[in-house]
């Protein structure tokens, strides 16, 4: 009884994505070795990292807070949608639950169930 077997082997990868994934591992042995020998240079390289992506994650939210506050104090979830969030979301390349979670985690708005509104917190309180 023949069993049946492919007729050919499966193709190998092209040579110029193994070449990037020998590029690749040339580059992590290349720093796993400046760990190993400077440490303290790599530290300093990865503090300012962590400072320039602090610096461009503030200054996304400061944007964020400058348009929201352009936006009435309350708004129904349409209103929302047709002022804001259409565009928003598109330009952005942002889902809208993307949008509503980081909102809501950084205190910029708030969902009222009672009159089934978002308040917007950016704007300053009237005295």
């Amino acid at each position: 009884m023949k069993q049946n077997r492919p007729k050919s082997r499966p193709s190998r990868k092209p040579a110029t994505r193994r070449g990037k994934v020998l590029a690749r591992l040339a580059l992590t042995r290349h720093r796993q070795k400046a760990w190993r020998e400077r440490p303290e240079h790599m530290e300093g390289i990865r503090q300012r990292a962590i400072a320039k992506a602090k610096a461009v994650k503030d200054q996304k939210n400061q944007n964020l807070i400058a348009v929201l506050s352009t936006l009435p104090d309350r708004l129904t979830p349409t209103e929302l949608r047709q002022l804001f969030l259409d565009e928003y979301c598109r330009n952005k390349e942002v889902t809208e639950e993307s949008f509503f979670l980081r909102v809501k985690r950084r205190g910029l708005m708030a969902y009222d169930p009672a009159d089934g509104t978002w308040v917007n917190l950016t704007k300053e309180p009237k005295a």
